[in-house]
């Protein structure tokens, strides 16, 4: 599909994320941009780095809000017990839900990027910027930040796997806190050697000069992108009936605890 399709998609998906502050619905939309990347990318999408980097931020949000967020007022036992941790108040279970909330909006929004990234080729993805309004410089810079994040991970790699080579022992997550640095230096001087190399290549290509680029590939919206936005949008609509008609759905502003989330009409 035309990659502004694709972002139109990504804005109003997280645009109903966050108009509503009801853990079903951020984990509907969660759920249907992770099918998604699945579909797309193929099944080994759960081995995907940034996957684990969402579901790590979505548990820290989880965490951080039980134990601190200060609407939480119903304490979480298991087996009797008080889950608290020092310096801080028992969990809560307002918490929990104000962190599982957050956490699928981020996660819906990284699955969502990462459709976008995974599925668009980085030419197309600056002509649909700059199509849509964004000067080429900035398309240009944010194309080639998205690109080099997967390159230096590689890169990483490839260091680690030397040092190996030459006999660093690299096994438990000390070990990897330990070699943090000698992965670091080389790594930093790789990177500023490419986007050297990128700059020269970007200036001998005669980027920013003040003409109309020439497209190698022409890129068009068919019937299927103008059905898919009109679904996009008809949904949008619906979502701002119902937030002004019914709120937010903020299952915390209707119940004492949340021991009445399932009891409650969405």
């Amino acid at each position: 599909m035309d990659p502004r399709t694709k972002i139109i998609y990504i804005v109003v998906s997280t645009t109903i994320a966050f108009l509503f502050f009801n853990v079903v619905i951020a984990l509907l939309i969660c759920l249907v941009n992770f099918v998604l990347v699945a579909w797309s990318t193929g099944a080994n999408v759960v081995k995907n780095s940034i996957i684990k980097l969402l579901a790590i931020i979505m548990i820290l949000n989880i965490v951080i809000h039980g134990f601190a967020n200060p609407a939480g007022k119903t304490s979480v036992a298991i087996f009797g017990y008080l889950l608290s941790l020092p310096f801080f108040e028992s969990m809560k279970w307002e918490g929990i839900y104000f962190g599982l909330v957050f956490g699928l909006r981020v996660l819906g929004l990284g699955y969502g990027a990462l459709l976008l990234v995974s599925t668009t080729h980085p030419r197309d993805l600056i002509n649909s910027l700059r199509k849509i309004g964004l000067p080429l410089k900035y398309g240009l810079m944010l194309t080639l930040s998205i690109q080099l994040i997967p390159q230096m991970s590689e890169e990483a790699k490839m260091i680690l796997n030397a040092q190996r080579a030459r006999g660093v022992r690299i096994k438990s997550s000390i070990d990897k806190f330990k070699a943090l640095l000698p992965v670091l230096i080389p790594l930093t001087i790789g990177s500023l050697e490419r986007m050297n190399t990128i700059a020269m290549s970007i200036s001998a290509r005669g980027y920013g000069a003040p003409i109309k680029p020439t497209e190698l590939k022409e890129i068009k919206m068919g019937i299927k992108d103008y059905l898919v936005i009109f679904i996009i949008f008809i949904s949008l609509i619906l979502a701002l009936y119902i937030r002004l008609t019914h709120g937010d759905l903020n299952v915390i502003e209707n119940a004492d605890s949340l021991r009445n989330l399932f009891s409650l009409p969405l």
